[in-house]
């Protein structure tokens, strides 16, 4: 389903040529791909980085390795093509694979929003582009949501995707390990969890992107939003809930026996600071002792010492509940701080460049009749 849409989006509105470089820049996007980031390479000053000055340095690569195969023997499949076809072909690809340059994700997103509020159809529909620089912007986002297309596949492709991406983060992460540098969001085995970042990635990446598209295209693109929809409920779903806090444990003979301890010698101090206050009282009660049967005085005794225990043990339930309260606010502040760090790492991954690989092309191949660039001439 992922093509249906874009059969009719590019016979429509797009040439010949311009759909041939897309088809193109899919297939070379990731060419050659090292299994590290930008920052990686960066930081490691890597040849890579040196060479491209550390600009779009995988990007770069990308597009060098994809117009070098060009040139081995049969390989070279714009063999037919003029020499301005081949210039028009080269700017439009290079324009395109840049722009799978995550740290450009933010940007490329604002543009496309920005051209979805004042986009114009035709009678029939069809979105109309009038200028190369509206028909190169649709073009830079078609590929973009391509390479960002896992979350939308069937869940048993998008999970065996995220394994190997995820497999592809751990590997960076033990080399930055190994040489003693900070590692990259979602980069750490130890700490990384995967339900998460997925949740994460859809949330702050891949579902803004795909909504701005499909209100781009509506609605096309509904069957793959509904898609990438339930994969990301399907992630939330499987991510590991926090234990419950245990309700409080009764107290022990031995903790119920300190507690009365405790009791007793505060009435003690309670008694020597009044003793002289109280010896007529307990005169009296001598005297009432005396004139009272003995199993008369030892049941009033057992019955005060029940309503004691009763007294100690409600107390300690209740500071046992609020304990329990304590913890569980603690649990839940530990959870939404952990939820915020998870947000904070997916926005920080995509800014720093993050390579997200897809085996998808963005368009269909198949030619049509363009005013400026006929179908012949491809």
């Amino acid at each position: 389903h992922d093509t249906v849409f874009y059969r009719s989006l590019c016979q429509a509105v797009f040439t010949d040529l311009e759909i041939l470089a897309a088809l193109f820049a899919a297939a070379i996007h990731d060419v050659d791909h090292p299994g590290v980031s930008n920052q990686f390479l960066i930081n490691t000053n890597s040849e890579l980085a040196l060479m491209y000055n550390d600009e779009s340095v995988l990007e770069n690569h990308h597009l060098a390795v994809g117009f070098k195969l060009l040139h081995e023997d049969n390989c070279d499949i714009f063999q037919n093509l003029s020499k301005r076809q081949r210039q028009s072909l080269r700017k439009l690809v290079i324009d395109m694979v840049l722009a799978t340059d995550m740290s450009k994700h933010m940007s490329l997103l604002a543009d496309l929003k920005t051209m979805v509020e004042t986009k114009k159809v035709t009678s029939s529909g069809v979105l109309l582009l009038d200028h190369y620089t509206d028909r190169i912007q649709v073009l830079r986002n078609m590929v973009h949501c391509a390479d960002l297309s896992n979350p939308t596949k069937p869940l048993v492709v998008y999970r065996e995707w995220t394994e190997r991406i995820m497999e592809e983060f751990f590997r960076q992460g033990d080399k930055e390990r190994e040489r003693g540098m900070e590692i990259s969001p979602m980069c750490d085995k130890h700490t990384a969890s995967v339900e998460k970042s997925q949740v994460g990635f859809i949330d702050y990446i891949v579902h803004p992107l795909w909504e701005t598209w499909g209100d781009l295209v509506h609605p096309d693109a509904q069957d793959i939003l509904d898609t990438l929809e339930d994969n990301r409920d399907w992630y939330q779903s499987t991510i590991p809930q926090s234990p419950i806090s245990p309700p409080p444990m009764p107290l022990g003979p031995d903790k119920r026996l300190n507690a009365c301890i405790d009791k007793f010698q505060f009435k003690l101090t309670l008694d020597d600071d009044t003793e002289g206050g109280q010896e007529e009282e307990e005169e009296e009660e001598e005297e009432e002792r005396k004139t009272t049967p003995n199993h008369m005085v030892l049941d009033c005794s057992q019955g005060e010492e029940e309503d004691k225990k009763e007294e100690e043990e409600g107390e300690d339930v209740v500071k046992g509940e609020k304990e329990g309260d304590i913890i569980e606010e603690e649990g839940e502040v530990g959870m939404e701080e952990e939820e915020e760090e998870e947000k904070r790492g997916v926005l920080q991954r995509a800014q720093s460049g993050v390579e997200i690989h897809s085996d998808t092309s963005p368009v269909e191949d198949e030619e049509e009749e363009d005013s400026s660039s006929p179908a012949d001439d491809t």
